[in-house]
């Protein structure tokens, strides 16, 4: 347009180039109509990236480097920093992935552990290895250590005692614990599976088979056997589980949970890693799940000895048989 001597100053024009917005005009009868400023939108991942590359870039100048976040966005960065601090009240993720958690989720307790540093160095010297003794021993106090003093009076208030509930303080150890048997190259894994219709179609078979006896159909926990668990099967349709990593997930499935009825699933095959990257994509669609769906999750539940025969009593009637006709009792409930 310049070289047609088309004029291009207008004021309007400069804050969007100041922007740094890529600027479009629009010319008639060789005069400037109007313009269009384009920009590209931030990707969600750009910010992860630009915490992990920082992190690094400290790391490289040899110092180590602590970091306190509390969303999903900061998980990266913490599991890349020599020392990852949550805040309690901020996402599943980030809690799982941190070092230590803020009990009482008050960003000041972060000096409060510095001033404890002699205490926190076993994690953030990572010279020497640790055995599984020294991990358990040091997650359990960094969590007391964060409580600022909250979590200890909660532990000797009530202990560990048989309850049907465990204390906050006590999730939190636990989910520490559990983070730590997870490999970290786990915590940012992808799916690697994409996500078809038929993809869902058979790990929802699969669940409805293998999982539904204790989590239910809809992935919420409630059945027979499930309430009668200690601790109960988690309500997978709320943010405690859907907000977990893919790779969280997998490893979950794959190898179980300890002391726990939660099983282990699978043999080391790519066949059955697939079908456990399936069963992934099917959690994530546990809250959108229909009434269609569910009820051809019915058909497919396990049968009780009493179902079989109830069936089987009635394909004899419908076939002629000499068979009494079914009860009307119908299906259990699973």
């Amino acid at each position: 347009m310049r070289e047609q001597s088309i004029d291009l100053s207008d004021k309007r024009v400069e804050p969007l180039q100041a922007r740094g917005k890529m600027v479009v005009f629009v010319a008639g009868g060789w005069k400037l109509k109007g313009a269009t400023a384009l920009a590209d939108i931030v990707r969600p991942e750009a910010k992860q990236a630009i915490d992990v590359l920082k992190v690094k870039e400290v790391q490289s100048r040899g110092v180590l480097v602590a970091m306190t976040g509390d969303g999903v966005n900061d998980a990266p960065a913490l599991a890349q920093a020599d020392l990852g601090i949550a805040i309690g009240a901020g996402s599943d993720v980030a809690v799982e992935t941190a070092d230590v958690i803020l009990v009482r989720s008050n960003p000041l307790d972060v000096v409060a552990i510095w001033s404890q540093r002699s205490c926190t160095a076993v994690r953030v010297v990572q010279g020497g290895p640790m055995n599984t003794l020294a991990k358990v021993a040091w997650g359990a106090g960094a969590v007391v250590l964060a409580g600022g003093g909250v979590g200890l009076k909660l532990m000797l208030d009530h202990g560990f005692s048989a309850r049907d509930k465990p204390t906050v303080v006590e999730k939190l150890i636990a989910r520490r614990l559990r983070y730590m048997s997870i490999p970290r190259a786990h915590t940012l894994a992808k799916n690697p599976v994409p996500l078809t219709p038929e993809v869902l179609e058979r790990a929802r078979a699969h669940f409805a088979d293998h999982c539904a006896s204790c989590h239910g159909n809809d992935g919420r926990g409630n059945t027979t056997i499930g309430r009668n668990m200690y601790p109960k099967p988690p309500d997978m349709t709320l943010k405690d589980t859907q907000s977990l990593p893919d790779g969280h997930l997998f490893y979950i499935i794959k190898n179980g949970v300890r002391l726990t009825g939660m099983p282990a699933w699978g043999q080391n095959t790519p066949e059955d890693d697939r079908e456990t990257w399936e069963l992934v994509h099917f959690i994530r669609h546990l809250p959108h799940l229909t009434d269609k769906e569910l009820a051809q999750m019915e058909e497919l539940n396990p049968k009780s000895p009493q179902e079989w025969e109830q069936e089987e009593a009635e394909k004899r009637f419908l076939a002629g048989g000499s068979a009494k006709p079914p009860s009307p009792r119908g299906r259990l409930n699973h």
